[in-house]
């Protein structure tokens, strides 16, 4: 069976990831490039260099933002657990 470079659907594909998380959708990006970069470099294409840069700018984004997302959950917890204890701690009017 030949391969077509026309059968790739990019209306089906653009649906299937429109309501994705942005953190999947780099993740996907930097997988498709990261081909992309291994038969660039095969066939000793001149722009496997500048691909692989592409392709570690992603990672260190996708690192930053995992990162970001951590200490944001972080701090969630911690505001979560500080409104408990007040609340726990300063009965309501019907309680006393």
């Amino acid at each position: 069976m030949a391969y077509s470079q026309n059968a790739f659907d990019f209306n089906a594909f653009n649906l299937a990831v429109k309501d994705t998380p942005a953190g999947l959708k780099l993740f996907l990006a930097q997988k498709l490039l990261q081909e992309a970069t291994s038969s660039y470099m095969f066939y000793g294409n001149e722009h496997a260099p500048v691909l692989m840069n592409i392709v570690q700018q992603i990672n260190v984004q996708r690192a930053s933002l995992k990162a970001e997302g951590e200490t944001r959950k972080r701090n969630e917890d911690i505001r979560k657990a500080e409104a408990e204890k007040l609340i726990q701690g300063n009965p309501t009017p019907t309680e006393s």
